[in-house]
């Protein structure tokens, strides 16, 4: 689409900075599209408010002072031990794994429902987000 087009002449142009294509089609996604166009990252539609802010937080290198947009703290969430193990499966690449214990886990926990769905919507649309919303659930125990 047009979007495309101009992400493209913009890095022709030279222009380094961050740039984050929106569309329906999931097929722009993929890491080609994203690498033929210069784009940084993709978010789908319909847009999901926790997705775009992550999506500029990791390309904008961002803290954000809240948990989430919402400002909830409350959020249910996996030991420790547990969180290790999801980030240990993202980080090698095992995607499939990780959506299996997800699914397990969710059975198991039915509080960790909502965390669990958003992952694995995390899962299929940029597992690169994935793991660095594992990586900020694991943050409060790395002290």
């Amino acid at each position: 689409g047009p979007g495309w087009a101009v992400c493209q002449q913009l890095r022709q142009q030279g222009h380094a900075l961050p740039v984050v294509m929106v569309s329906a089609n999931a097929h722009e996604n993929s890491p080609r599209a994203l690498q033929e166009y210069g784009s940084n990252g993709f978010v789908a539609k319909p847009i999901i408010e926790t997705d775009l802010l992550e999506v500029i937080r990791v390309q904008l290198r961002l803290s954000w002072l809240r948990q989430d947009p919402a400002g909830s703290t409350s959020q249910a969430l996996p030991s420790e031990e547990v969180l290790r193990e999801l980030l240990a499966l993202a980080a090698g690449g095992f995607f499939r794994a990780l959506r299996a214990r997800l699914l397990e886990l969710g059975h198991d926990n039915p509080e960790l429902t909502a965390w669990i769905h958003h992952l694995l919507v995390l899962l299929e649309r940029d597992p690169h987000i994935l793991k660095e919303r594992l990586i900020d659930a694991l943050a409060p125990h790395a002290y």
